[in-house]
């Protein structure tokens, strides 16, 4: 056991480290191997720069070997270093590649955890850097899931001050009692000195000073013990002002609680190097409550003391002026100001370029790392050059080649995509049947009933199904025969014209030559026409009119040519501004669109006009329309 402490002593001088930081090496070796990783977990508050060192060499020599767990925990680190120093955005990213690599490494539940457990807890930092306390608090308690000592007492005391931050102060002071319990025994004072100096916040906070000033006492025997200058000095400052504040709260007097403090302080031994801090507090105490005969005695006895550092002498001095202005003497509290030594102290500027000198670090390492693949890739190239020319130029050209492949095959999986999509719209136009048209007809129905005419609305009921039975079926087919069309048109032309007694007569004309030939076309097609030449053609005309349906053979095709004596385009457009206004053709608004689709998907030259049938008449003039269906999909011999 001796020759391993001596071991590991040698390596922490090697490394570094101060006296006090060779057992705890020991202390978080035994708690957690000892790996570069936990080195940095417990060095990053103290060393910064030394902890991203660390982590970033891991990183090097895992993206090379394509470890991704040890990729995750290195970037999972590098998140905590990062929010530490608040550069959130930078933690955040690393915790996206942490993530990321876990994603690409081979189930493992514990090692999992671990990781996930360490990233509850970096974003549950950054929860409390925005103040959202109740979310910080839950990532804290699962972050305590992990066997790491470095993130489950963290995590803990992370979810000490959340919940103390929510109100809850009895869990908190739990929280913390347990955790100064766990590291009592260990010789991280540091931490020692923080969590008693929380723990003594609180209790001021609560209004038991006595107790307050106890645990007080506690964490200052604990930051005396510390020989590196670490951030509890914080928190020690924040538990004074605690203690005197809510002192003066419960009107007790701040003097005699700090010679309390002083007391309690002497009781436990510590050095007169140790206490001379807050005796500087009392002094600074006796002249805010005017007893400044008692003051000048406690900065005789400072003064005398040959263990004032010179930021502590320039305080006592500061303080021995203003006496010395309250005893109107100038002369004395000018010459004790010119007593004063500068104390060129920059460590917030240090602390700030050393900050900006990780960020820069970081960036070039980010830089770096995006950059070992490709230099791989080159220093593989150079070493085979000379013999493998041919291979790499061949390589090349397969290379090229699945790219091709590939890059066809998504085109042609992209076209497949969008012409099955294509589809489901013209599927979806074809389905759309007018709700006016619908609607009106079961008005006629119930018309028909109410003038007791059971015959009509039992014939127009039985059309009425056919009809909707057949375009349901035509709606599942991409195309059917134009007698099926017909069919359904007439059917269709049946209804509306029961609907519109005595408003017009129809027929349907096929050229001859088609008879031997098969003709499919898209269905419910020649429909959306129909009905604007009755219900904007004949439906307003005032005698009965004429409607006219011809089919004819086409060089390339077929024209379907439908002729009305209606009222004609213009005529329908102002009366459908006066009285129309509510009332939209489905089919009119779908048709071009069906077509151009048509047109696109199978390759075809569908196209048609509206024009007027008689424009020099001064009456009812009629409307003309032709759909050309060139190139139509089957004009076959049977």
């Amino acid at each position: 056991m001796i020759r391993y402490y001596l071991l590991l002593t040698l390596l922490s001088l090697c490394l570094g480290f101060s006296c006090p930081s060779i057992v705890n090496a020991a202390f978080v070796t035994n708690s957690t191997g000892g790996n570069p990783y936990s080195i940095a977990r417990s060095i990053y508050k103290k060393d910064i720069k030394r902890a991203f060192a660390l982590i970033e060499d891991e990183i090097r020599l895992a993206k090379k070997a394509k470890e991704y767990f040890k990729l995750a925990e290195g970037h999972t680190l590098l998140a905590r270093f990062n929010e530490f120093i608040n550069e959130v955005e930078s933690a955040e990213a690393n915790l996206e590649e942490a993530l990321r690599n876990l994603k690409l490494e081979k189930p493992c539940k514990d090692c999992h955890r671990e990781i996930h457990a360490e990233i509850s807890l970096v974003k549950a930092y950054i929860n409390i850097r925005s103040q959202n306390n109740e979310a910080a608090a839950d990532l804290f308690k699962k972050a305590q899931s992990s066997d790491k000592i470095l993130i489950k007492y963290p995590a803990m005391e992370g979810q000490a001050d959340a919940v103390l931050a929510l109100g809850n102060s009895n869990e908190a002071r739990k929280l913390y009692e347990t955790l100064i319990l766990k590291y009592q025994d260990s010789y991280d004072y540091e931490t020692q000195s923080r969590l008693a100096s929380k723990k003594a916040t609180l209790l001021a906070n609560s209004g038991n000073i006595d107790e307050a000033v106890d645990t007080y006492a506690d964490a200052f025997a604990s930051k005396s013990n510390s020989a590196a200058n670490g951030n509890s000095d914080k928190y020690m400052k924040e538990a004074n002002k605690a203690i005197i504040s809510n002192s003066r709260k419960n009107d007790l007097d701040v003097v005699e609680v700090s010679k309390k403090t002083i007391g309690s302080l002497e009781s436990k031994k510590l050095p007169e190097t140790k206490i001379l801090k807050e005796k500087i507090n009392l002094t600074e105490l006796l002249i805010e409550e005017k007893k400044f005969s008692e003051a000048e005695k406690m900065i005789e006895d400072l003064l005398v003391s040959k263990h004032l550092d010179e930021t502590d002498m320039n305080k006592v001095y500061d303080l021995k002026s203003k006496v010395s202005a309250n005893k109107k003497d100038y002369k004395e509290a000018y010459e004790d100001l010119n007593r004063k030594k500068a104390s060129p102290t920059f460590k917030k500027k240090e602390d700030i370029y050393k900050n900006i000198d990780i960020v820069r670090n970081q960036s070039k390492f980010e830089i770096e790392l995006k950059d070992i693949d490709l230099k791989e890739k080159d220093t593989q190239i150079n070493k085979i050059k000379g013999f493998f020319l041919f291979a790499i130029i061949g390589g090349l050209m397969l290379l090229t080649l699945a790219a091709l492949i590939f890059s066809f095959t998504l085109w042609r999986n992209i076209k497949a995509k969008n012409k099955a999509n294509q589809k489901l719209e013209l599927k979806s136009l074809r389905t759309q049947m007018n709700p006016h048209f619908i609607f009106n007809s079961m008005n006629s129905i119930n018309n028909f009933i109410s003038k007791n005419d059971e015959r009509a609305a039992n014939k127009f009921i039985a059309d009425f199904s056919k009809l909707i039975r057949k375009i349901m079926d035509f709606s599942q087919k991409e195309f059917i025969s134009i007698e099926e069309e017909i069919e359904l048109l007439d059917i269709y032309l049946r209804l509306e014209q029961s609907r519109f007694r005595d408003k017009f007569e129809y027929s349907f004309e096929k050229d001859p030559s088609l008879k031997d030939i098969q003709i499919d076309i898209p269905p419910m097609l020649i429909q959306p026409f129909l009905e604007n030449a009755i219900w904007h053609g004949l439906r307003y005309k005032e005698e009965k009119g004429f409607l006219q349906l011809k089919i004819n053979k086409s060089s390339k095709g077929i024209c379907v040519e439908i002729r009305d004596n209606g009222i004609g385009r213009k005529k329908s457009l102002d009366l459908k501004t006066k009285n129309q206004k509510q009332y939209k053709s489905t089919g009119m608004t779908n048709i071009k669109k069906r077509i151009d689709l048509i047109n696109e998907l199978y390759k075809l030259d569908y196209k048609y006009s509206v024009t007027d049938a008689e424009p020099n008449k001064s009456g009812d003039i009629g409307t003309i329309v032709k759909l050309h269906l060139e190139g139509t999909a089957k004009i076959a011999k049977v």
